[in-house]
């Protein structure tokens, strides 16, 4: 098949299957074509106008193959993964002088093919899929597993990422890419695209370069599968249909459309897969309900075998087992203990068959020793209710429900979506309960600081009318006092919006006592689950708590009576930090302009203007005095940027003016790309934890010189690596302050306690973006770790594992203080590395009895 025919063809095979208009999409001419089909004379030959270009095999070593019916659409594809091991690669390389002057000196281009790749770390962290002179395309596992198309001009390189692509790459799964850019603009100029076998193209990505035209050369060398014909920084995975379009004077020629790339992308699959596709969901479908109806028939059947014909029945679970409605867990191991030490807080779980609807009392005896003595336990009784996961975790502002991640992040996810798991710690001692479902009730105990050290039994009663049943738990207090507070910090970003700090409605009006109210209960409840830093709206916001007014002569003066309450009302509740909200984003700041008699705004999201940084001076010089006033300075830190990539000169001039004006005030900020900016200018970074993780360097330095820093977790870090999503062990939640310990950090940042934005978060998990979307939105549960109820926010199953995490921290460093060996073989019997670290609850409570058994020797 010779290109010279493409547009006509293109038209012809188009034509059935174009939905976007009543004429079929035209393509322009590709200058390369690769699209390795085994009915071709040479499946490894490039198709470029008026002729192909046969490969040449310059390494001496083994060369990739063509595997059939393995690529897009169950076409024949370029497989280079029985490659990637070897020593020495022999890539296949094309040369040729027309593909050059087809090249050289193009302003406008398309790159589109077809991607099924797992790369993996090495040297540089590069898996190429081609490289030549003037274009070059390559993965990284470093930078979330995306794409990057590097574009050489005559005095510059332009490398586009593909950062916000929609589907990530996969070794199960083809994703197709295409970029595309326009030299003859230097605004928004470089767009990526991407698409599967079952989604269509979607731009995901805009940036801008001002690189023109790309560079020049007389004959083009053209590497396929490696950086060099080497077989240097090889591709791993397999290749299809890749396509090159370029023009030097033409757009028309050399930049696609969406419309376009779309019937690229139909093409490459062929009318076929169309319907294939349609019998697949349809089969889907019913094997989903297939398997509805007999997980109900399996439920039913288990709970009979558990506890024959009565409709209640219990058992104690371990707290680090996800509990679903749908599924009758597995019982903790019998004679399991809760170890705790005096004045130690754990967590008892209890998951409650009920095969028909009822209303079911909690009551809880207080356990008893051996010899007949009291353990005076105090009790908070919680019924875990259930939260709705329509989708699986697929990264940041990349999850759906039509989107499933790749199969090997499933050693990490707990379950495949949709499904209902209970998370809600709704504070009840009446639970009612739906037939045919599992629930959970979780028990937060306290052991007195002075009671006895041993083992106690108690009881928990679950009655519904004349029927109940019992389950029996075992705590063992140890001869250790539990630490007065917890060492590692920990904020959890609050949204005060009164629409987020309870289900009433109509909320409370901004600062009535009713909204205070609702604050007042979320401190409460946050400091319940360790944390003791808070974000203070201090200057940004329409509901700020800082009154701000010009007056005639153009200074301004400052009001901070919302402002003494809020942290008066925090300090008092137990936190032992205030943490400034950001100056330099996310909202505008208000205030009273004297002259006008008009409120205007004063600062805008970026902070630029000179004016705004006089306000901000301003600002800044009269809280320091009233922090020095109030005697709170040693608590307060301020923000100004969250993740500042790419604006370090206002970040170094705003990092200056505060710690001119407010000096002695901690800057902190998160960090997830340009460390060696930024570091300096913050004193106390907070640093993403994969990547601090993997910066020796860095930890070894802060930690020499007793520098704190803080880290942090999103919606990354990636499986296999933890996070905190609702589909993620709840061993990560527990192992998370662990990893504080392990990396030498100060406090842990999460940003997401209660930002629904909209959602309700009791009847989906998918965290909408900030414009609100859902579809695609974050993983499940990443926008928040707490749920409101009429007063206030109320904790979460997850919160409850972090919160076990907290103590095992605070344990591991009193024992590093003791016996060094001993904290260092505990840890690494929990994390090794991000990728490296216990996933079944059993080593997490055997640490902690090894922990208070080891520090009793010395109490």
């Amino acid at each position: 098949m010779r290109l010279c025919m493409w547009p006509l063809l293109v038209c012809c095979l188009l034509a059935p299957i174009a939905r976007a208009a009543d004429a079929a999409v035209i393509l322009p001419e590709p200058v390369l074509l690769l699209s390795f089909e085994s009915a071709l004379d040479n499946p490894l030959a490039a198709q470029i106008p008026g002729g192909i270009v046969e490969p040449s095999f310059p390494g001496t070593g083994a060369a990739p193959h063509i595997a059939p019916r393995q690529g897009a659409g169950f076409g024949d594809c370029l497989d280079f993964t029985q490659v990637a091991a070897s020593k020495i690669v022999a890539a296949p390389v094309y040369e040729s002088a027309e593909l050059a002057k087809r090249l050289s000196g193009a302003k406008y281009l398309t790159i589109t093919g077809w991607y099924r790749v797992k790369p993996e770390p090495d040297g540089a962290g590069h898996d190429y899929a081609f490289a030549s002179q003037l274009l070059r395309m390559y993965f990284h596992d470093r930078t979330k597993d995306v794409g990057a198309l590097e574009l050489m001009g005559a005095k510059r390189r332009t490398t586009l990422w593909s950062t916000c692509h929609a589907v990530f790459v996969s070794a199960d799964r083809w994703v197709f890419y295409a970029y595309t850019y326009d030299g003859s603009s230097s605004g928004k100029n470089c767009l990526s695209y991407s698409g599967n076998e079952d989604l269509p193209v979607q731009r995901n990505w805009t940036a801008s370069s001002p690189m023109g035209a790309l560079g020049t050369t007389d004959t083009l060398k053209l590497v396929l599968g490696a950086h060099t014909a080497k077989g240097d920084l090889r591709y791993r995975g397999m290749l299809d249909n890749l396509r090159i379009f370029a023009s030097r004077g033409d757009p028309r020629k050399g930049v696609l459309t969406l419309a376009q790339l779309e019937a690229v992308r139909q093409l490459d699959l062929g009318p076929d897969w169309e319907r294939a596709a349609k019998t697949r969901a349809a089969e889907a479908k019913a094997r989903q309900l297939k398997e509805k109806k007999e997980g109900e028939v399996a439920w039913l059947r288990h709970h009979e075998e558990l506890f024959g014909t009565r409709s209640l029945g219990v058992m104690q679970v371990d707290p680090l087992q996800a509990v679903y409605p749908d599924r009758i867990p597995e019982p903790l191991e019998p004679g399991a203990t809760l170890d705790l030490p005096r004045g130690g807080s754990g967590f008892l779980a209890f998951a409650l068959s009920a095969a028909r609807r009822a209303r079911v009392e909690v009551e809880c005896d207080q356990p008893k020793s051996a010899t007949g003595e009291v353990l005076d336990l105090q009790w908070s009784v919680f019924h875990a209710q259930p939260v709705h996961v329509e989708a699986n975790t697929n990264g940041g502002a990349r999850t759906r429900v039509d989107r499933s991640p790749p199969t090997a992040w499933f050693t990490q996810l707990t379950r495949r979506a949709p499904f209902d798991v209970c998370e809600i710690l709704t504070p009840t001692t009446t639970m009612d309960v739906e037939g045919r479902n599992t629930h959970l009730a979780v028990i937060d105990v306290t052991v007195p600081p002075n009671a006895t050290a041993g083992l106690y039994q108690g009881r928990v009663r679950f009655g519904s009318g004349a029927e109940a049943c019992t389950a029996d738990f075992k705590i063992q207090v140890h001869p250790v006092a539990a630490p007065q507070d917890y060492d590692l910090h920990v904020t959890i970003w609050l949204d005060p919006s009164p629409v987020t700090l309870t289900r009433s409605r109509p909320a409370p009006e901004w600062w009535s006592e009713q909204h205070w109210d609702c604050i007042q209960a979320t401190a409460e409840t946050m400091r319940r689950y360790g944390q003791d830093a808070i974000l203070t709206p201090v200057l940004k916001g329409e509901h700020s708590l800082t009154d701000a007014v010009r007056i005639a002569d153009g200074t301004y003066v400052f009001g901070f009576q919302r402002f003494d309450r809020w942290v008066e009302l925090f300090l008092a509740t137990g936190f032992r930090q205030i943490h400034g909200r950001h100056i330099g984003q996310w909202g505008n700041g208000y205030g009273m302009n004297e002259k006008t008699g008009k409120r205007e705004v004063f600062l805008r999201g970026s902070g630029r203007s000179d004016e705004e940084f006089r306000f901000v001076r301003a600002f800044a010089r009269a809280l320091n005095q009233h922090l020095d006033e109030k005697g709170w300075k040693p608590y307060y830190q301020q923000h100004i940027l969250d993740e500042p990539v790419g604006k370090s000169a206002y970040y170094t001039k705003m990092s200056t003016l505060i710690h001119e004006q407010m000096p002695g005030v901690p800057i902190m900020d998160a960090l997830h790309k340009n460390f060696d900016i930024f570091e300096p200018l913050i004193d106390q970074p907070t640093f993403i934890v994969h990547l601090l993780a993997e910066n020796t360097p860095l930890l070894t330095r802060r930690s020499k010189a007793d520098m704190p820093f803080w880290y942090y977790n999103s919606c990354a870090p990636l499986p296999p690596m933890p996070n905190r999503h609702l589909d993620d062990l709840l061993t990560s939640s527990r192992l998370y302050p662990i990893l504080g310990y392990w990396l030498g950090a100060t406090g842990y940042l999460n940003w997401g306690a209660n930002i629904y934005r909209g959602a309700d978060p009791r009847q989906t998990s998918i965290g909408p973006l900030p414009n609100g979307s859902q579809m695609p939105g974050h993983p499940p549960g990443d926008n928040w770790l707490y749920y409101p109820v009429d007063v206030g926010l109320v904790g979460s199953v997850r919160m409850a594992a972090f919160r076990d995490g907290l103590l095992d921290h605070a344990l591991l460093t009193r024992l590093k203080g003791i016996d060094a060996n001993a904290a260092t073989r505990i840890r690494r019997s929990l994390v090794r590395s991000m990728r490296d670290f216990e996933r079944d609850p059993k080593p997490y409570h055997e640490a902690r009895r090894q922990m208070l058994a080891r520090l009793a020797k010395d109490e």
